[in-house]
């Protein structure tokens, strides 16, 4: 089972570089946030700011600092912790009760951590730091902080990766094509999985975990295939 928690409310926004937050000292000099979030648009426009009109005549300040408290109970042993970050602009280090959990550089792709032994039963604390000082930026606007959707997510150790998850076109016939479905699974030895379409009744089918696996080839009849002239 798969459990999602969006971290969305009550962040904590500290315009400075400010390591006190990674423990558990809270500076008095916050903003409580809703992630999304970009703390850049909120400047104050400047006619001599660098980059001018591509960076909507905002600067930026060096690293800055996000926290956020949650809850956690007692964790099984089969269950893993992971933080997922839809996109942090940019050259971000994440942290939870202390310790560095891990961090990403690029702006404009998601990554997931897991946090399983960082995490304690009740309250935990997660800081993300955001240094946005490397100049030039983009040429368009970039924004600045964690301006995508954080989340929770608690997961059996024998769990489907998101990013292993593949769908592709198989051999075209005239009247039918293939689709081809591949898993990438982790934990355990053999794995059971079931995958639900439209296409047909519900298909079970046991790998082996730890790769990419062709769990799944399906056959669609009379397929309307894309071209410039008929875009499907």
């Amino acid at each position: 089972m798969r459990e999602t928690i969006l971290l969305s409310q009550d962040w904590h926004f500290y315009r400075g570089d400010y390591p006190d937050c990674i423990g558990q000292d809270i500076p008095e000099a916050y903003e409580t946030v809703t992630v999304p979030h970009d703390y850049v648009i909120g400047r104050k426009a400047e006619e001599d700011c660098p980059y001018g009109a591509a960076q909507a005549f905002r600067r930026r300040w060096g690293a800055v600092f996000y926290t956020r408290d949650f809850s956690c109970g007692a964790l099984e042993e089969d269950r893993q912790l992971f933080l997922e970050f839809d996109g942090v602009y940019e050259n971000c280090t994440v942290y939870v009760n202390g310790q560095e959990a891990g961090g990403h550089a690029y702006g404009y792709t998601s990554f997931s951590l897991e946090i399983t032994g960082l995490v304690r039963e009740g309250e935990n604390r997660i800081a993300v730091r955001v240094d946005n000082s490397a100049m030039p930026p983009d040429r368009w606007y970039s924004g600045g902080g964690i301006y995508r959707p954080v989340r929770l997510v608690k997961v059996h150790r024998c769990h489907v990766l998101p990013e292993e998850i593949f769908v592709r076109t198989g051999e075209i016939k005239e009247n039918t094509a293939a689709v081809l479905i591949s898993l990438g699974i982790t934990g355990g030895d053999f794995v059971k999985v079931a995958i639900a379409t439209k296409l047909g009744p519900v298909v079970s089918k046991t790998v082996p975990a730890g790769r990419v696996h062709e769990v799944l080839a399906l056959t669609v009849e009379n397929p309307m295939l894309w071209s410039p002239a008929s875009p499907f």
